[in-house]
């Protein structure tokens, strides 16, 4: 396919005088507000606020977060801790607006921008793949791909003309049209190829019948990691990547000093180069976004849209991470996600690593390996199935159309229903996190409910004749472990023995996700779980 380009340069760069430093050896020097502390920093300064300010916002911020801990943790009844958390976080808003209206940029960098534009075309596969850590992605109608590239270079006041067009010459989009195999695999018959040339060669037939089998299983666990990107295999594609951004590459690390009226100060470093990439995408096949780790935000997209870590050569623990008002099935494979909203096709979401940002200290002789609280993660509006797996997030639910398959092993999960859900096998289940079903007033669900914990506490507002309780030990057949449930389940009808064995085997049937009857299931095996019908609104 002939390519389009049509490039549009806009550059806009302001010069210091200053000597030769071919080196990259200038510093960032900047000057902190009187009376101000750090709130955040961003690539390009640090954002200083009035120190009370700061202190209050922070101490609101500890208040709630140590109430809903309790609350979470069982000591504090949620309705009990209600109107206390409501005030809390009202008062904490306010506080959060003036923080945002207050807050000071100061930048210790003298910033150059480059903004570069073009368009290609798909191709007749109509398959694209992106590299790149930080991306924005909108669906457009133009049969075309348009991309918008803004090179930005953090530079000190000693910067020379050369270093500072060295940076920003050196961040680029490159791309082509080419089968990827070393992004998304081979097809099962150039898999199969592949393995009878080798064997038939003389490193092949040198393997005995025990090494031919355990060859056979690392090649067959080789291909299952690329198995999500089936469409892309043995495919030509267009291929972008954002180049230029790491070390290898040419970047290179920008120290700064901010000091402070009082005295004192901070010092630190930044990456020199950073970029800022749009592409407007029309509908096609599929959309396979590498990377995903500095921030994401996709939204209009009509396509199979794939996004994995892998391929990620950096990280930002503050970005955002959101795909909304997309259409088509959406596959997320261990990269952070905040928010997925208004999804027209399944949404399947692996998320067995943590995007937090972990640490170890040292005190009073010992070394602590720390982790911070779980992200939050929202998942709305979704008209096909919702399949996930999480080790820990903190995850609301809302207006799932579909299926719901949820593992969230560590975090809390709020699930909330408003109307009559799809007669089918659901479950949310945890191993130590709370779930928690909102029921909207008067809602029928149209299936059974069942909720049950192992060693944890299971709560509800509903009446014994919209939910009876069962306490049993039952030794399941498929790992013939005792364990004990407490559980509370839609009543089955008195003297129908039959439903009510299969109702003591059903907990086994949510733990390993087996086939079962049609029914809402929540577990948390250590955890809190709570089915909590909704009050009228007054």
């Amino acid at each position: 396919m002939k390519l389009i380009f049509a490039f549009v340069l806009v550059v806009t760069l302001v010069w210091m005088p200053g000597r030769v430093d071919s080196a990259d050896e200038d510093r960032g020097f900047a000057v902190a507000p009187k009376g101000s502390d750090v709130l955040e920093h961003t690539f390009e300064g640090t954002f200083f606020v009035r120190r009370g300010l700061k202190q209050q916002f922070e101490r609101l911020l500890a208040e709630v977060a140590a109430l809903e801990g309790r609350v979470r943790n069982g000591e504090l009844e949620s309705d009990v801790a209600a109107e206390e958390l409501g005030q809390l976080r009202d008062e904490l808003k306010k506080v959060q607006r003036l923080v945002n209206d207050q807050k000071v940029l100061v930048s210790a960098f003298q910033i150059h921008r480059q903004v570069e534009q073009g368009t290609f075309e798909l191709g007749p596969e109509q398959l694209l793949v992106l590299t790149s850590d930080k991306v924005k992605i909108v669906g457009w109608d133009q049969p075309h791909v348009k991309y918008e590239l803004e090179r930005i270079v953090l530079a000190g006041k000693d910067a020379t003309k050369e270093s500072v067009k060295r940076h920003l010459d050196g961040i680029l989009i490159k791309h082509a049209h080419e089968a990827v195999p070393q992004f998304v695999g081979n097809t099962p018959a150039e898999q199969k190829a592949d393995n009878e040339k080798f064997l038939a060669g003389p490193d092949g037939k040198k393997l005995t019948a025990k090494q031919r089998e355990r060859r056979k299983k690392l090649v067959q666990h080789i291909a299952d990691g690329y198995k999500e990107f089936a469409e892309f295999q043995g495919r030509k594609v267009r291929s972008l990547t954002l180049a230029g951004m790491i070390h290898q590459e040419g970047n290179r690390q920008i120290h700064y000093e901010i000091q402070r009226p009082e005295g004192g100060g901070s010092q630190g470093s930044r990456w020199r180069r950073h970029a800022k990439l749009t592409l407007y995408v029309p509908k096609c096949r599929a959309v396979l976004v590498r990377g995903c780790q500095q921030g994401v935000d996709i939204s209009g997209l009509e396509s199979h849209l794939i996004m994995t870590a892998s391929g990620s050569r950096d990280r930002d623990y503050n970005g955002t991470f959101r795909v909304r008002n997309h259409r088509g099935p959406l596959t997320l494979l261990n990269v952070p996600i905040d928010s997925i909203q208004d999804v027209g096709g399944n949404v399947s979401v692996e998320a067995t690593t943590e995007m937090v940002n972990t640490g170890n200290h040292h005190a009073g002789g010992f070394r602590t390996a720390f982790t911070p609280a779980a992200r939050e993660c929202s998942i709305t509006n979704i008209r096909g199935n919702l399949t996930a797996s999480f080790v820990r997030s903190n995850l609301t639910l809302r207006n799932i159309a579909g299926i719901v398959n949820v593992q969230n092993e560590f975090g809390d999960t709020q699930y909330s229903i408003a109307a009559p859900i799809q007669v089918a096998a659901h479950r949310v289940v945890s191993l130590a996190g709370g779930v928690r079903l909102n029921l909207s007033p008067g809602l029928k669900l149209g299936v059974p409910l069942f909720a049950a914990t192992n060693c944890g506490t299971a709560r509800t507002n509903l009446d014994r004749q919209e939910l009876d309780d069962l306490s049993v030990t039952h030794s399941g057949e498929h790992d013939s472990v005792r364990r004990n449930w407490r559980s509370f389940h839609t009543p089955i009808p008195q003297g129908d023995f039959m439903a009510q064995f299969h109702l003591m085997s059903r907990p086994e049937q949510i733990l390993f996700d087996q086939k079962r009857s049609p029914g809402l299931d929540l577990m948390s095996r250590g955890g809190r779980v709570e089915i909590v019908r909704q009050s009228e609104a007054k």
